[in-house]
């Protein structure tokens, strides 16, 4: 069928919202392109860096407190 890894990462998360109860239906998008190189270092925070250090990021990409809560939660 050739699908690839981030197809099948997007299938599990979709399959894993609506399994919960009360989930709602998602549509996967499937035909991703798997990458072959590795992400840039430095993209997120350290995670024993201080709270404000670790939301200004997010802040700077549209995230707020609440949305960077339930991120990271």
């Amino acid at each position: 069928y050739n699908i690839g890894v981030a197809d099948m990462i997007v299938f599990a998360g979709a399959h894993a919202i609506v399994t919960c109860p009360g989930g709602p239906r998602l549509q996967p998008y499937i035909s991703r392109t798997d990458i072959t190189t590795p992400a840039p270092d430095d993209l997120l925070p350290d995670v024993k860096a201080h709270s404000a250090d670790i939301s200004a990021p997010f802040q700077a990409k549209g995230f707020d407190e609440v949305g960077l809560a339930a991120l990271l939660g």
